[in-house]
């Protein structure tokens, strides 16, 4: 009966010495090569192990904001090892909360919303323990007013009718703010000329608003978008919606420096025949990528670089969901803070 042994260990130089040249040189390649994607492995577990876990608040899904987060995010992670999260949320508000409380690392915002949350009256305590850190400016908002009355032709005529808004969002402040302005809204909230459709319900959002709009029940829907956002070109274009200018944007910026005055320009909805059929002023606020400042600085340089060197890449993957033009024309901008 045969006996086998144990291969010994002791053997192998022996044997190695006894191959000739050509064969000796074939082992210790393959060794190498073993030894070589033994390491590169190692080190793919380690780079999973040790990835920095970063989660975005990104606003609705069907928003601006969520669309070019995450088409951030899928840059980010084809070009680093960090691993991101896009959350949806209900908005700048939101998004600024889970950021304070360090739910989240990173969050898109209006800066007239960030601004607000940052002041600090005399002898009072602001919303934000920390101010979050300025990564980058997304893009410009537009405050755009849609109205069913052709009647309506300035803000002011508001006065008595009901708005489509959320109202626990950023968009939903922003617009209490212009209502101010014009006397509509009283500061203290008490008293206000205008019915808000949010205020009905918990669960009111930008879906709910523009279905409002469609079926007749609201008289105008009032956003903070980007120019084209499709919610708003399908009400104008399918429902007999009317864009309305706000004007006396520079006013407004006294009290609200982080407001700017711009332009909806002639024909951006619609071509033949020009929708809005003449430029059209509103106010507009950055759209920030803001930071928790206890994410690693190092992180933020590097998602911020990565950002600024393949933005042409990101264009691709909004493109169908937000209007080319915010990534493509150069509107996305790196802050240099």
């Amino acid at each position: 009966m045969a006996i086998f042994k144990k291969p010994s260990f002791a053997a192998f130089p022996k044997f190695f010495l006894s191959l000739d040249p050509i064969s000796k040189l074939v082992f210790i390649s393959l060794g190498i090569a073993s030894f070589s994607l033994l390491s590169f492995a190692s080190w793919r577990v380690l780079l999973r192990l040790t990835a920095p876990q970063i989660t975005i608040a990104a606003g609705d899904k069907r928003g601006e904001s969520y669309i070019i987060s995450d088409a951030i995010a899928k840059t980010i992670e084809k070009h680093s090892n960090i691993k991101i999260t896009v959350l949806a949320t209900g908005g700048s508000k939101e998004n600024l909360g889970l950021l304070q409380q360090g739910k989240v690392q990173l969050a898109t915002a209006q800066a007239d919303i960030v601004s607000e949350d940052m002041d600090v009256p005399s002898g009072g305590n602001n919303s934000l323990k920390a101010s979050p850190r300025t990564v980058i400016v997304l893009y410009k908002d537009l405050f755009q007013l849609v109205v069913r009355n052709p009647n309506i032709k300035q803000f002011i005529q508001l006065k008595g009718k009901t708005i489509a808004i959320p109202t626990k969002g950023g968009q939903y402040q922003s617009f209490k703010k212009v209502a101010e302005y014009y006397g509509l809204i009283k500061e203290d909230n008490q008293n206000s000329e205008v019915e808000i459709a949010g205020l009905k319900g918990s669960f009111y959002d930008d879906q709910q608003a523009e279905e409002d709009f469609k079926f007749k029940r609201v008289d105008a829907l009032f956003r903070v978008r980007a120019v084209g956002n499709k919610g708003i070109a399908n009400l104008i274009q399918n429902y007999d919606g009317i864009l309305v200018g706000i004007e006396q944007g520079d006013a407004m910026k006294i009290k609200h420096p982080a407001f700017e005055t711009a332009i909806i320009p002639k024909g951006a909805y619609k071509g033949n025949p020009p929708v809005p059929n003449a430029n059209l002023p509103t106010v507009a606020v950055p759209r920030l990528f803001v930071a928790n400042q206890d994410v690693d600085a190092k992180v933020i340089r590097e998602i911020t670089q990565i950002i600024f060197e393949h933005k042409q890449e990101i264009a691709p993957i909004c493109k169908g969901g937000i209007p080319e033009l915010l990534v493509s024309s150069g509107l996305l901008i790196v802050v240099t803070k």
